[in-house]
C-alpha cells in the first residue's frame, strides 16, 4: 500500500554554535519549507541561543548524552511520517527538501532513505584533498552478503560502486544525509543510545531495519545531495580519523568478526618495510603502488585534474590512515572517553 508522506527535518548540535548558524540560514532558504527541530545535545557554548535566534524551536538536554540520544530526542518530538537529519556543519542546497520529499514519494515503503554527501566549497588544501578521500560515503549493500577477505581488502583501493539514477538499496546510509520512516524506526527501537560517537551509528540502525523489513528498506537516493562543510585545518581531518579508528575498535570489540581498518597506508608501509631489506628500489615502489593506486582511480575520473596538489594527496592520506590505525590501537586499550569525541 503506497503512503504518503510528511517531512520535517532535526539538527543535533554539540558545541556547534559557530556553524550551526550557517546551516539553518541553508534550511530556512529551502524550496520547500518545512517544520525544522533543533537538539542541542548539553552544549556549553549557547548553541541554544543560536537556534532560537534564526526563529527555529530547540529541545535542550541539560548534559551531553550523546549523537543517538539527541537523535532519538528529534525522533520522538517530531509530528511528520519522515524524519530527516542534518548536521551543524551541513550546508543544504536550496533543493535538499523538495528532493528529499521526491524521493520519498518514489519509493514510500522504505524504512532509511539516504542521500549523498559533497564538500561544501572545497577552498583550502583539506577541503580539495576530501574529495578525493571522502569520509562520509555510503556503505555498498555487498557488505551485507558475507563478502570476502579480499572483497573488503580490494574495495578500500578503488571509488564506490553505486549503479543508477534512482534509489538503490545500500549497507548504510551517512548521518550527515539522512532521513528514516519514523513509525518504523521507533517500532524498532529508535537508534541505540549504547553507540558512541565514530562506531557506525547509521551502519547499526540500516542493519536492524534491513533485518525487520528486508534488503530494498535501506536505500540511497543519488538525486538528494547534501554539502557538507569541513575544517580548513589537515590537524581535524587526521582527528576525525583517528576517532573514527577509535569507533572501529569498539565496534570490534562488541561485535567481533573483521575489523574495520584503514588498509591501504599499512599496506604501503609493510610492503616497504618487508622488501627493502632485499631491495629498496623493490620496496619502495611497492609502497609507491599501494599509496598511488586508489589515486590512480580517482585522477581517472572526468573533470578531475592533475596538477602539483593532487599529486601529494597519496602522501597525506598515508599520514590519513596512520591516525586511523592509531586510533584504532587507542580503542583497544580502553574505552571512549566522551559521547561526541568529534569536533
Amino acid at each position: 500500500m503506497t503512503t504518503h508522506h510528511t517531512l520535517s527535518i532535526v539538527v543535533c548540535s554539540y558545541n556547534g554554535a559557530t556553524k550551526l548558524g550557517d546551516c539553518l540560514d541553508a534550511l530556512a532558504r529551502q524550496t520547500l519549507l518545512v517544520d525544522v527541530l533543533v537538539i542541542d545535545d548539553g552544549s556549553t557554548d549557547g548553541t541554544d541561543l543560536v537556534a532560537q535566534q534564526h526563529g527555529f524551536p530547540v529541545i535542550r538536554h541539560e548534559k551531553n548524552l550523546g549523537l543517538s540520544a539527541a537523535r532519538n530526542t528529534g525522533l520522538r518530538n517530531a509530528g511528520t511520517s519522515v524524519v530527516a537529519f542534518c548536521d551543524d556543519d551541513c550546508i543544504p542546497p536550496a533543493n535538499w527538501t523538495e528532493r528529499l520529499f521526491a524521493a520519498w514519494t518514489d519509493s514510500p515503503d522504505v524504512a532509511v532513505l539516504g542521500g549523498l554527501v559533497v564538500v561544501d566549497n572545497p577552498v583550502s588544501f583539506t577541503q580539495r584533498y576530501l574529495v578525493y578521500r571522502h569520509p562520509l560515503v555510503p556503505l555498498e549493500i555487498e557488505l551485507a552478503h558475507s563478502p570476502s577477505v579480499w572483497y573488503r581488502f580490494a574495495r578500500q583501493f578503488r571509488p564506490p560502486r553505486f549503479v543508477g539514477a534512482s534509489a538503490f538499496p545500500v549497507y548504510s546510509v551517512v548521518g550527515a544525509n539522512m532521513s528514516v520512516n519514523r513509525a518504523r524506526t521507533l517500532e524498532a527501537g529508535g537508534f541505540d543510545e549504547t553507540v558512541l560517537f565514530g562506531e557506525g551509528e547509521e551502519a547499526v540502525l540500516s542493519e536492524l531495519q534491513r533485518g525487520l523489513f528486508g534488503e530494498q528498506s535501506v536505500v540511497v537516493d543519488p538525486r538528494v545531495v547534501m554539502g557538507h562543510r569541513f575544517d580548513r585545518e589537515m590537524s581535524k581531518t587526521w582527528r576525525r580519523s583517528f576517532v573514527y579508528g577509535r569507533g572501529a575498535a569498539e565496534r570490534w570489540q562488541k561485535h567481533g568478526g573483521l575489523p574495520s581498518l584503514p588498509i591501504v597506508g599499512p599496506v604501503a608501509i609493510v610492503g616497504t618495510a618487508l622488501l627493502a631489506p632485499f631491495s629498496w628500489p623493490l620496496g619502495l615502489s611497492v609502497g609507491m603502488l599501494a599509496l598511488g593506486t586508489p589515486w590512480v582511480n580517482w585522477i581517472s575520473l572526468p573533470n578531475t585534474k592533475l596538477d602539483a596538489t593532487t599529486a601529494t594527496y597519496p602522501l597525506v592520506a598515508l599520514v590519513d590512515d596512520l591516525a586511523g590505525s592509531l586510533g584504532f590501537l587507542r580503542g583497544i586499550s580502553g574505552k571512549l572517553s566522551g559521547k561526541w569525541n568529534f569536533p
